[in-house]
């Protein structure tokens, strides 16, 4: 059943990273992002914008094929498969704390994604 949430987390990351590469590549063209002008987001910030969903769209999409091949090859000790199992429920917890870390860090009144609802 986690190979599900594996799919599930690759294709919201795989969406956010499309996203945030096409405001990238467009913001010359728009002249604002989020109601910003194309200056006030840092290219730091853009790397981090880009790199989380990314590296989370690579993870989760590995992750299910070594886990089919840890836990179906005869050859694997059942510790290794055991051990398997605690560092993808690592994973996902280092996930969830990096996406935790985006929200609270760049959404919000002061943040840099911002909406009517947070003005």
């Amino acid at each position: 059943q986690i190979t599900y949430n594996w799919v599930i987390t690759s294709l919201f990351a795989l969406l956010s990273t499309l996203t945030i590469a096409s405001l990238y590549y467009e913001k010359d063209l728009v002249g604002t992002v989020f109601a910003l002008r194309k200056d006030a987001i840092s290219e730091r910030e853009w790397l981090i914008a880009m790199v989380v969903p990314a590296s989370t769209t690579v993870t989760a999409a590995v992750a299910p094929l070594i886990g089919h091949f840890i836990t179906k090859s005869a050859r694997v000790p059942g510790w290794v498969r055991f051990i398997w199992r605690q560092i993808e429920g690592l994973t996902l917890l280092v996930l969830l704390g990096v996406w935790a870390w985006v929200i609270l860090m760049y959404t919000g009144v002061d943040g840099v994604v911002n909406g009517v609802s947070n003005i």
